[in-house]
């Protein structure tokens, strides 16, 4: 893109650029006294928490320097945030903007490329020493003192984060009542039927299961069919006589009674 032309700034990638590192967003916008501005607050609040944080790891009661942290923490993110806020409506007021010589692609990837890639792999070790000397850190004796409190905090967190995992696997031994099948149930059921004798001299009730056959009856001596149930006997109960027939039986003998009546002298 030359430099000069005439382009309307995206919102949407100023807030993305600005996201992704501190101050991008505002170069976008054709703004660089800000970028250096929003990017030093940044990164000096990112070095301050720091340095609190290496002397907290090598206090004997960190407790008091806990407060320290954060107010760096807080700036940190306020600011960042409002870069971001920021590169999106200066975005939107320039409809109308001429693009300068480090608004290309190629500036903006190389400089991502730069701080996340190529600045930590350099800076690692000289910044670890750097803010180990600001904290009083200085000599091996020392170092070596600070690396073992270090390794101290990571080893307790660790057994820690081992004994919480163990206690939210651990599952209690719960015994759930399961009621019993019902047709597992009925296997081992008898089914026990009882045939009521209708008729016959000494009636009575008899167990077709019994081995050999019982029954109850009413004259006391032994049924007929003691030796098993005689083959006339049906296990259908014995139909009831029908309306008609009890008024016919009913008028037959009103009738001989008639006839007795009328023959005595």
């Amino acid at each position: 893109m030359p430099a000069g032309e005439i382009r309307a700034r995206n919102p949407a990638l100023a807030g993305v650029l600005s996201l992704l590192l501190p101050g991008l967003g505002q170069l976008y916008n054709g703004q660089p006294g800000l970028a250096v501005v929003v990017n030093l607050v940044v990164y000096g609040s990112a070095l301050l928490g720091l340095s609190r944080v290496v002397a907290l790891l090598g206090a004997s009661d960190p407790r008091p320097l806990i407060s320290g942290v954060l107010v760096p923490v807080g700036v940190f993110t306020m600011v960042w945030i409002g870069s971001v806020a920021q590169a999106v409506f200066a975005a939107l007021d320039r409809a109308e903007y001429a693009l300068r010589p480090y608004n290309h692609g190629l500036v903006y990837g190389g400089l991502l490329v730069l701080v996340y890639l190529v600045f930590p792999v350099a800076a690692t070790d000289a910044g670890l020493r750097w803010l180990l000397a600001r904290n009083g850190i200085t000599s091996p004796e020392q170092v070596a003192a600070w690396g073992a409190r270090v390794q101290a905090l990571r080893d307790t967190g660790r057994l820690r984060g081992v004994a919480v995992a163990d206690s939210l696997v651990e599952i209690p031994n719960l015994e759930i009542a399961i009621p019993p099948d019902p047709e597992v149930l009925a296997r081992d059921a008898a089914t026990v039927i009882h045939l009521v004798l209708v008729g016959g001299p000494d009636g009575g009730v008899y167990d077709v299961f019994s081995t050999p056959p019982s029954c109850t009856h009413q004259g006391g001596a032994a049924p007929s069919w003691a030796s098993g149930p005689p083959a006339s006997i049906s296990a259908r109960p014995a139909a009831a006589p029908s309306a008609r027939a009890v008024a016919k039986a009913r008028w037959a003998r009103t009738a001989d009674v008639g006839r007795i009546d009328s023959s005595s002298p």
